[in-house]
């Protein structure tokens, strides 16, 4: 249970800098 939020919350941060990083890189950053 613990291991799966914290992957979520990973998730969550790499999306929210590749949102905010899409200029330079694009959307293949959350990969």
């Amino acid at each position: 249970m613990m291991m799966m939020m914290m992957m979520m919350m990973m998730m969550m941060m790499m999306m929210i800098t590749a949102m905010i990083d899409s200029n330079d890189y694009g959307n293949n950053k959350v990969i």
